[in-house]
């Protein structure tokens, strides 16, 4: 058996930090893989809309696209 070691209040702060460091990061990872799913949907959308010979087929990626610049591409 290891010898109990007792978490001094410091090392419990960092410890809330670190904890709090990991969920933001892994929101953060979240909303990249997001983006990333929602980006190659758009850019499959728009393959598609030209292989069938849509007028605009660059629709889907500029929607997508103007949906994270307020409107802006």
């Amino acid at each position: 058996n290891a010898p109990r070691h007792e978490l001094t209040s410091t090392e419990l702060d960092d410890i809330s930090r670190l904890l709090g460091e990991i969920v933001s990061l892994h929101k953060q990872l979240d909303a990249a893989r997001l983006r990333a799913a929602n980006l190659e949907a758009a850019m499959r959308a728009a393959l598609s809309a030209d292989h069938d010979g849509e007028e605009d087929p660059l629709f889907y990626l500029r929607d997508e696209l103007a949906g994270d610049s307020g409107g802006r591409v």
